[in-house]
């Protein structure tokens, strides 16, 4: 009995005031009329909906006869815990009143749809939580409910300030997805779209499955369906998207879930978890990644290329940003992603687990910062702080709190403080949000500040090292034309490597400037590692989030040239195969002529010219020698020594010159240029023959680049005098 007096007596204080009047507003006025019927929690009941907005910075009034919507709706009361609260939270559609319809329409200028939220910030005294959350997410680059802040009447009586948000559900404005019909059963189309949530079951209704990788507090993880609905989805559907959850989910348990061609960033948006996992930890919200929180699935391309599972939307950060009492919800230290003890519900494992990857640490690193400079700078977020709670909010919420009677008290129950006036929350929530960044600052897992990369190349493009013995265990780019200083070597050869490669960044403007290379290895997957055999490359020179031209040299008669500018955030792997440029094929020809180091295919020369072809490179890479095939007999040559072969050029015409290396294994790649002889030209004297004594005469034997004269000069232009 003690027990149910003080909850009356709480709940008492917490009655609205039904004395509050609402004449005009600078916020739009949502007016709704249900017949005299009771909103239910389900099913929905047909109402009457009028929106008074008449554009930015204009007075709202209840008597104006103009509206942003007048037509029915279908509305229900919504939400688990807040249900409880006073002040309602509803679900509702646009229906048309002539036809019964759904109905796409825009409402205060946010983008047309049928399904819309009118959230109450009721046990947020700051009205802003939600809003700024939302407001990030978007910023970030990623969809999340859009808000507009409004008054409600329903019938007749005022409730309060509420924000018209947009619902989570699949459709171009909102969660842009492919759309799934009951025959997408198969193939292709049965990969997507999905959209999933992690959530408890609230009614029968519900379709779930329980993870079958525990939480970090070794409880079960219940994922329900969200999109196609549950009572559409198809067995099939319903099956895939279950099984692609536990293979990731499975995965990222497993020891080798960083593998970067095998491992979880093949199925996950690594981009959209960190992303989510910066936003979710700033706010520390106690519901953090295990209640109302939404993931996505995307449709493969006919290729077979994308189709990623994503994080997001969010939604309902109510008891962030210190407003929570449990779970260490008021706290500015500590992490989320561990849970709490004892815990309200479990949280995923997954967002703990990735963390065990230095490279996806290092890219949440760099993200994190790069943020911090822009949107999550305190600046940025007090701003819009200030507009809201000071210019757009300041009147309304004195009416807001006249007919909710919460400050001064615990709305709910669960609140981490009391305030007693609008300004001490929001300068409360300031202090907050400024000590958790400062936290969060110096205790962000992972490094940032070096470029770090993760690429592939054909492991077959050069030849197969790994049964070669004399497998240098240093890197052998340290003679000409490299003249490379670095000092990365390994301990001992492993059967997984197959040899060493020269990697470059080049100027993304300038292909001739560098700005850094490394000396790595290639590994029988196509990787390329550092010498650590890990696949992340570090370029200390480099800039994050900048873009490089990439150049791979195996030696000197093979190269890889990026056709494209890459940007390096850290842990997407680059398929240099793939976007290698097309222009200069693979391997491309970089031989040596005439002393002089060339990247071409194709190059001039003169009859009876010297070639002399060489690669000092190779026999310190471990191949046993070359082999030249020289086409025509017109060109003839012969081996120098085991590297070096000398052509001479005898007739006109345009011959192929190849070279074969042969490896050790059962592949031999090439590399080849084409020779064009050209007919040797002959000099003609031009100027003057005929001079008085003492003249000066001028001759000259114009473009020739040498020549010489019976006077012993090697100049193009001669003086001769008397």
């Amino acid at each position: 009995m003690k027990y149910f007096l003080i909850f009356i007596t709480l709940y008492s204080s917490h009655l609205c005031g039904q004395n509050v009047k609402l004449d005009s507003s600078n916020l739009p006025i949502c007016l709704i009329d249900t017949k005299g019927q009771t909103i239910l929690n389900e099913p929905k009941i047909l109402a009457k909906m009028k929106i008074i907005y008449n554009g930015p910075g204009k007075t709202n009034r209840i008597t104006d006869n103009r509206f942003n919507y007048n037509n029915n709706i279908a509305i229900e009361i919504r939400g688990n815990s807040s249900q409880s609260y006073p002040q309602k939270q509803y679900g509702f559609e646009l229906r048309d009143s002539a036809t019964g319809q759904d109905l796409d329409t825009s409402l205060i200028n946010l983008p047309s749809e049928e399904d819309w939220v009118l959230y109450a910030p009721y046990n947020d005294i700051s009205l802003l939580r939600n809003a700024l959350t939302y407001k990030l997410w978007n910023e970030m680059g990623h969809w999340g409910p859009r808000v507009r802040f409004c008054e409600l009447i329903l019938n007749g009586n005022y409730q309060g300030i509420y924000l018209l948000t947009e619902s989570i559900k699949r459709g171009p404005s909102r969660v842009d997805i492919a759309k799934m019909k009951s025959t997408d059963t198969s193939g292709i189309e049965l990969t997507g779209g999905y959209i999933m949530k992690i959530d408890k079951v609230n009614n029968a209704a519900d379709k779930s499955f329980v993870s079958k990788v525990k939480s970090t507090t070794g409880q079960n993880i219940t994922w329900l369906y969200h999109y196609p609905d549950p009572g559409n989805l198809k067995p099939s559907q319903e099956n895939y998207i279950h099984r692609y959850i536990d293979t990731v989910e499975q995965l990222i348990a497993s020891s080798g879930f960083a593998d970067p061609i095998k491992g979880y960033s093949k199925y996950l948006s690594t981009t959209s978890f960190i992303d989510y996992f910066i936003l979710t930890e700033l706010t520390r919200n106690i519901d953090a990644y295990k209640a109302s929180s939404f993931f996505y699935k995307e449709k493969l391309n006919e290729d077979g290329s994308g189709g990623q599972f994503k994080a997001g939307p969010v939604w309902d950060y109510n008891f962030g940003y210190g407003n929570a009492s449990f779970c260490s919800g008021a706290q500015t230290n500590g992490w989320m992603y561990n849970g709490c003890t004892p815990a309200t519900l479990p949280t995923p494992t997954l967002w703990k687990r990735l963390l065990d990857d230095p490279n996806y640490a290092n890219e949440l690193k760099c993200r994190y910062r790069e943020l911090r400079k822009t949107i999550l700078d305190t600046g940025y977020i007090f701003n819009f702080i200030k507009k809201y709670a000071f210019d757009t909010l300041n009147i309304p919420q004195k009416r807001h709190f006249d007919q909710w009677k919460i400050l001064g008290t615990n709305p709910g129950g669960f609140n981490a403080y009391v305030v007693n006036s609008y300004a001490e929350e929001i300068n409360r929530i300031r202090t907050w949000i400024t000590a958790r960044l400062s936290w969060m600052d110096t205790n962000m897992p992972g490094q940032c500040g070096v470029v770090q990369a993760r690429l592939k190349v054909d492991p077959y493009g050069p030849c197969h090292m790994n049964n070669v013995p004399t497998l240098p265990l240093s890197q052998p780019f340290n003679i000409a034309p490299y003249d490379y200083k670095g000092l990365e070597k390994i301990r001992s050869a492993s059967p997984d490597v197959i040899q060493w490669v020269l990697v470059e960044l080049r100027d993304k403007n300038d292909s001739t400037r560098l700005v850094d290379r490394r000396a790595v290895l290639v590994k029988r997957d196509s990787t390329l590692a550092d010498t650590n055999l890990v696949s992340l490359i570090s370029f200390p020179k480099a800039v994050p989030y900048e873009e490089y031209l990439v150049v791979v040299r195996f030696d000197s008669v093979s190269l890889v040239v990026s056709r494209k500018k890459i940007k390096f955030p850290n842990a997407i792997t680059f398929d240099l195969g793939q976007i290698a440029n097309t222009e200069a094929p693979q391997p491309n020809s970089t031989l040596q002529y005439n002393s002089h180091w060339i990247g071409q295919d194709t190059f001039k020369v003169c009859r009876n010219s010297v070639l002399v072809f060489q690669d000092s490179l190779l026999s310190r890479l471990g191949y046993p020698g070359l082999n030249w095939a020289t086409g025509p007999s017109a060109l003839s040559g012969f081996p120098v020594n085991n590297q070096q072969w000398q052509v001479m050029t005898d007739n006109e015409g345009i011959y192929n010159l190849v070279l074969y290396k042969q490896c050790p294994s059962w592949y031999t790649t090439r590399s080849s240029v084409t020779v064009e002889v050209l007919k040797s030209p002959i000099p003609v004297i031009t100027g003057s023959v005929k001079a008085c004594s003492r003249d000066t005469v001028l001759w000259s034997v114009g473009r020739f680049q040498s020549v010489r004269w019976n006077t012993g000069d090697s100049i193009p232009e001669i003086k001769l005098t008397g």
